[in-house]
């Protein structure tokens, strides 16, 4: 008779192969809950690694091209500034997608990039107010400040992974006088918190080289308006969501022309592709019990803008190791976005030096920390919350302003197991396996990115082959898939 310790060696096995097919061939969300107990063990290694020192007001230096060469539209792109010495050497500080800064009337930083199937574009400040790395004034009560004029720039690649839960597209129009172009609440009929949340934008309004010089990149959607200017130089999506339904708002444009949904200003464009972009091609994706657990994971907690010093919030992951992706996620407690989830970002576009309203949660980490910068005092006035989508977004519906007060949760995800042969099973062990636990349930997810019908289209992706049908008058090829549980 096999002894328990083969028995239970042979129950493992089959967990592994029962969950793998049910991943393959069965798109409801509810079997994968039910069976994550098996889940990947590990986030894999970058399929591209580079990294080159950058720095800010150097003109065409200021701005950096990098072919990967992997020929498809990625899975993960992560780029990260690392100053070299002061109070954060050797935090990561993530780029973002657009700017939203206005040097004439207050200090700025972060880089912005984008992505396509074969390149990453970085784009750092060339303006004397903008700062490659930029942590100062009106930020966690001035704890652990920041201004690096040069940093060390890593851009990481991940080729595939797995596909998307739910994937849905839409058109952004800022010149729209409807609100439907500017203000999307979609359903994304999931009921959870999702593990990971890409919003991404793309240039939709000619295919002409000259007047759409990033025409195919993919730029990040924003976590919160931080321009201090309410009438110019500030563009974006925002992005927020819940268990049920994403929100998103885009700029209003009608009246104002120095808005747009992508938006590279002069101040960040002195190695050119500068670009305002009034109508975008806006890609939401979502992940559900598809990444590894993660290896490190807090509670939801209280954390506060204007409490001076106690705007700042220090947390230990202990990984000892970088992180391969960091979320941190600020829930709403009141407001018109009450249970809605905004996540911090990595660049501040304003400090509180000007008139006018800024917000949003900044983050940076290391191989061991995380810190957390809320909008704080600094000249007596309160301008800064952490978060807010004020006037000027979205035709003012289901604005967010006014509290202080929020809820935080720092989730991280890195390589823990053998990233080739284990899954982690129930109570956190790295459990072998005949089988490569990540490659076996990829899926070359963006092969099946469409727009269909401007943007009204969407579908559940657990991996299964996708069938093109051209149906548009314009011969855009709308993805359907072989169940119809999603189709609408």
């Amino acid at each position: 008779m096999p002894s328990f310790a083969r028995r239970n060696r042979i129950l493992r096995f089959w967990q592994v192969v029962l969950t793998l097919l049910t991943v393959v061939f069965v798109p409801e969300v509810l079997l994968q809950n039910l069976l994550h107990g098996a889940r990947l063990a590990t986030f894999p290694k970058p399929d591209f690694r580079t990294n080159f020192t950058l720095k800010s007001n150097q003109g065409a230096g200021s701005f950096k091209e990098i072919r990967h060469g992997l020929n498809a539209d990625p899975f993960y792109v992560r780029v990260y500034a690392k100053p070299r010495n002061g109070n954060n050497s050797a935090f990561c500080f993530n780029g973002i997608g657009s700017s939203q800064s206005s040097p004439s009337r207050s200090s700025f930083g972060g880089l912005i990039y984008a992505y396509n199937t074969e390149f990453v574009r970085i784009w750092a400040p060339t303006d004397a107010n903008g700062h490659v790395v930029f942590v100062k004034d009106g930020w966690g009560g001035e704890v652990n400040t920041q201004v690096s004029n040069e940093a060390e720039v890593v851009v990481e690649v991940w080729k595939d992974g797995p596909a998307p839960t739910f994937q849905i597209e839409h058109v952004v129009d800022t010149r729209a006088v409807q609100l439907s172009k500017v203000y999307h609440q979609v359903d994304h009929e999931l009921r959870q918190l999702p593990e990971r949340v890409v919003v991404r934008l793309s240039p939709a309004e000619t295919d002409d080289d000259v007047s759409n010089p990033n025409k195919g990149f993919w730029f990040p959607a924003v976590a919160s308006s931080q321009n201090p200017d309410p009438n110019s130089n500030f563009g974006g999506v925002i992005f927020a969501y819940n268990e049920r339904y994403v929100r998103l708002w885009g700029p209003e444009g009608v009246n104002n022309n120095n808005t747009g949904c992508i938006f590279v200003g002069r101040e960040y464009t002195g190695g050119g592709h500068s670009q305002k972009v009034t109508k975008c091609r806006v890609e939401t994706l979502f992940w559900v019990n598809q990444l590894p657990t993660p290896a490190f994971q807090t509670d939801w907690f209280h954390f506060s803008g204007q409490r001076r010093n106690n705007s700042f919030k220090e947390i230990t992951h202990g990984i000892n190791l970088l992180p391969a992706l960091v979320v941190v996620q600020v829930r709403a407690v009141n407001g018109m976005n009450i249970g809605y989830v905004f996540e911090a970002q990595g660049a501040t576009q304003s400090d509180d030096d000007g008139s006018n309203e800024y917000g949003g949660v900044v983050f940076a980490y290391n191989e061991n920390n995380i810190r957390i910068w809320a909008p704080s005092k600094h000249d007596g006035s309160k301008k800064g919350y952490p978060i807010l989508v004020k006037s000027g977004w979205g035709y003012n519906y289901n604005l967010q302003a006014g509290s202080d007060y929020v809820e935080v949760r720092v989730v991280v995800y890195s390589s823990k197991c053998n990233n080739s042969a284990e899954v982690l099973f129930e109570g956190d062990r790295c459990v072998s396996t005949l089988y490569d636990s990540y490659k076996t349930i990829v899926s070359k997810w963006s092969e099946c990115s469409s727009i269909c019908n401007n943007g009204t289209k969407r579908r559940s992706l657990t991996g299964e082959i996708c069938d093109w049908i051209y149906e548009n008058s314009d011969n855009q090829g709308c993805c359907l898939r072989e169940f119809s549980r999603d189709q609408s």
